[in-house]
């Protein structure tokens, strides 16, 4: 992580320029950085066009969204714990997903990440925080909680539009609330459809944040998925 920071009344004087391009050169480098990420808040037209003017684009903008209240109705589903040899299906679920989205709502490159041992590692030493849902003793679903954010949410594909989807999202909001939760927050991409659901389950936008990216080499998650896990069940 890098922080560029100038005082106000010292702005306008080449600073800060002179730090992103000492930055930019570190992080070229560094064999094992591929991009920069930022994020801007919508409104924070300085620090977007200081970053366009660098090299950065933006990559997509999404809305966070806050629930405050009491607990949902819940659904006969069957939920449990992430474990170890869950990883595959649900880093397949994940991946698949959000590919098709990025391709429905325009992010561009969409890309497709292949399982790797250093995120499987990752995820086992998360595992209190992952949540899986199975229809017929199989996985459906994914659903991860970092205090009180719901994120990565994930349907299989040939399961979506069945409601599923409310039913998980409602059993993370409450065990969020049974963790001692009391507003529940979440990112939603522009463009997602999944707000309809967000909103009809009590949240509201609360602000859009830009998110930009600068790439130092070739991208190398710029892949597609195999293509049967594009046409079919991700077991």
């Amino acid at each position: 992580m890098t922080t560029i920071f100038v005082s106000k009344e010292y702005r306008r004087m080449g600073i800060g320029a002179a730090l992103m391009a000492k930055a930019d050169g570190m992080l070229s480098k560094n064999a094992a950085v591929e991009r920069s990420i930022g994020v801007c808040k919508d409104g924070d037209r300085c620090s977007l066009q200081f970053l366009y003017k660098h090299g950065y684009y933006t990559s997509y903008s999404s809305f966070i969204m806050e629930r405050e209240g009491v607990p949902l109705p819940e659904s006969n589903i069957s939920v449990r714990q992430y474990e170890d040899d869950d990883y595959v299906i649900c880093h397949n679920i994940w991946e698949i997903a959000f590919y098709q989205m990025h391709e429905r709502v325009g992010i561009l490159p969409s890309y497709y990440y292949p399982p790797n041992e250093t995120e499987r590692k990752r995820f086992a030493e998360d595992r209190n925080n992952r949540f899986v849902m199975l229809i017929d003793d199989k996985i459906a679903a994914v659903g991860i909680i970092d205090g009180s954010e719901l994120s990565h949410v994930s349907v299989r594909p040939d399961l979506q539009s069945r409601g599923y989807g409310r039913a998980f999202v409602s059993f993370l909001i409450n065990e969020i609330i049974r963790r001692g939760g009391e507003i529940v927050t979440l990112g939603v991409v522009k463009g997602n459809p999944a707000i309809n659901l967000y909103k009809s389950l009590g949240f509201k936008e609360k602000s859009l944040n830009h998110l930009v990216t600068k790439y130092y080499k070739p991208d190398t998650r710029l892949s597609r998925p195999p293509s049967d896990l594009l046409t079919g069940t991700i077991q």
